[in-house]
């Protein structure tokens, strides 16, 4: 008898159970479009939060709560990334592509992997891109990935892919453009010709500009007369790789050529933020609104 009631009493339980992931069910089907316009409402108000704040933590804050309220929504998400991206924390934005949206665009990833000098990671991206579906683009990508990993060849070959699948492709003709100024192997003699004719410094900032940023950084560095335009391009190249001091120091030698930039004063208070220096950001700060006043006057 026991038994019996032990065994009735499991079934009432288990019906009961039924029951309410049932009601629960229902409700969670009848209330989803509400509860996701909620969701939505409140991440789009933390976003317009963020855009208004002068407080880089605040603006992190409010931009990380949008995306966790906003899990899913490709805008809240794509705000956070662009938050570190602006910052130059390129993995920081890549974690947030990856870890929120359910099919992220692997050529855009890799892009970003080259803009944080992790050639490895980037050459992965762009060949699951290749795979799921080849474009100019991601072929380009990867040959500038290649270029940077010493493989000169491959790199070309990619190149050579990427430019057969669209000529006016701005990617696939700075990949070939690189090959040339790298040696490697390219049937475009007028191009080749063309670049023959360029300085050593215009051949360097084409390699930059390409993101082929180690080839590039060597030619740089290795100019005798730098002007202050080089060295804020080797500021940010250190800066990408986390050397934040060295970065500093190439900024400082690029001021101390010429006062009357004012992307460089934006990029050493960029600087000085990330070492917590609030006596040298409000001192280029005043330059740089000195610098404004004059352009004005």
């Amino acid at each position: 008898m026991n038994l019996q009631k032990q065994l009735n009493t499991k079934k009432s339980f288990v019906a009961i159970t039924a029951i309410l992931i049932l009601i629960v069910g229902l409700f969670v089907a009848t209330f989803m479009p509400e509860i996701t316009a909620w969701r939505i409402a409140i991440s789009d108000e933390l976003i317009a939060k963020a855009n208004v704040t002068s407080s880089d933590s605040k603006k992190y804050s409010y931009l990380n709560q949008a995306n966790l309220i906003g899990f899913g929504d490709p805008v809240a998400s794509n705000e956070l990334a662009e938050f570190w991206i602006d910052r130059g924390e390129y993995q920081k934005a890549i974690d947030v592509y990856t870890d929120n949206i359910k099919d992220p665009n692997y050529t855009a990833l890799g892009i970003l992997s080259l803009k944080g000098r992790d050639y490895e990671q980037a050459k992965q991206y762009f060949g699951i891109a290749n795979k799921q579906n080849p474009t100019a683009e991601s072929n380009a990508g990867e040959a500038i990935a290649l270029y940077n990993l010493e493989k000169i060849t491959e790199g070309c070959d990619k190149a050579n892919a990427a430019i057969k699948l669209n000529l006016t492709s701005q990617l696939a003709n700075r990949a070939v453009e690189s090959c040339i100024i790298l040696g490697g192997t390219q049937s475009d003699s007028v191009r080749a010709t063309d670049i023959s004719t360029l300085s050593e410094r215009a051949l360097a900032y084409k390699l930059i500009d390409s993101y082929v940023y180690n080839q590039g950084e060597k030619r740089m560095n290795a100019i005798a007369e730098k002007t202050a335009l080089d060295y804020l391009v080797l500021s940010k190249l250190l800066a990408s790789q986390g050397n934040i001091d060295e970065a500093i120091v190439m900024v400082e030698q690029g001021i101390g050529i010429d006062r009357s930039i004012a992307d460089i004063y934006l990029h050493a208070i960029r600087l000085y933020k990330i070492k917590g220096d609030s006596g040298k950001i409000q001192d280029y700060q005043n330059r740089l609104d000195q610098l404004k006043f004059e352009k004005y006057q």
